[in-house]
């Protein structure tokens, strides 16, 4: 509220950081997974794990960009 961001600007930060986070609960479960059906060292399940990785990562950017887009013009008016 202090920073005068718009319910259509809330909705986008809050989408995002769903969308984030939404990942990162899917790679925990990939790798849970993961380690139960084959505990020991596996290249390929290795694979799978950078693959879940990398949608962490993936759908952090959005994240990332929406708040620095939104957020970031309003934090240096302040200053």
């Amino acid at each position: 509220m202090l920073l005068g961001v718009d319910s259509r600007d809330l909705l986008i930060l809050t989408l995002s950081l769903g969308l984030a986070v939404g990942g990162e609960v899917v790679n925990t479960a990939i790798e849970v997974l993961c380690d139960k059906l084959h505990p020991a060292h596996d290249p390929e399940i290795g694979k799978v794990k950078d693959l879940g990785a990398g949608l962490v990562i993936i759908s952090g950017i959005p994240a990332v960009l929406a708040t620095i887009l939104i957020l970031g013009p309003r934090l240096i008016a302040l200053l």
